[in-house]
Parts: C-alpha cells; sequence; structure tokens
C-alpha cells in the first residue's frame, strides 16, 4: 500500500484525503472541499515547533480537555497561528 505525503492546505488543515481527478491523486482537505496545496510537510512538526494541539470536540455533555504537541499527523490537524492552539480531534467520541 503506498504512504500518502502531508500537504498543509489553503484551509490551514493537513490533507485528509485524495481527491480522484481522472488517473490523477490530488491531496484534499474533505472538511473544508480545499485542494489547494500550499506546501509540502517535509516532518510532522515542519513550522509547529512550540505549539501545542488542543481537541476542538465540544457537546451538550461537555468539552474534550486534551491538549498534546502539534503535529501535522494529528487526526483532523488545523494550524492556527493567530490562536493560542492548534485544533485537531482525539477520537474523544469515537471515530464513526
Amino acid at each position: 500500500m503506498p504512504t500518502i505525503d502531508k500537504y498543509i492546505m489553503s484551509c490551514g488543515c493537513a490533507s485528509n484525503a485524495l481527491r480522484i481527478v481522472g488517473d490523477e491523486r490530488i491531496p484534499a482537505c474533505v472538511i473544508h472541499d480545499d485542494a489547494v496545496v500550499v506546501k509540502k510537510v517535509e516532518s510532522p512538526t515542519d513550522g509547529l515547533e512550540g505549539r501545542q494541539a488542543k481537541c476542538t470536540y465540544n457537546n451538550k455533555y461537555g468539552k474534550c480537555t486534551s491538549i498534546t504537541e502539534s503535529s501535522w499527523l494529528l487526526p483532523f490537524f488545523k494550524h492556527r497561528p493567530d490562536k493560542e492552539y492548534d485544533e485537531y480531534y482525539c477520537g474523544c467520541y469515537g471515530w464513526d
């Protein structure tokens, strides 16, 4: 199985899907319907050194408080340089 490289999309998210156009597979963000690549990620913490990411899950029962080191490999990661924390989903409410 081929590995999927990570890319930073114009929406600020790490690529989390592939869009198939003809025979070509284009990195994309399925959340924001974005297929515009800003740059290829060279390492999991490329440009994120010293930053932390907070899980964005919130429901009527409460808010997740999970915080971890920022990484382009975190699920549904979004770099938020204008905020105190980057964002991701830790899986606290399941994956389905």
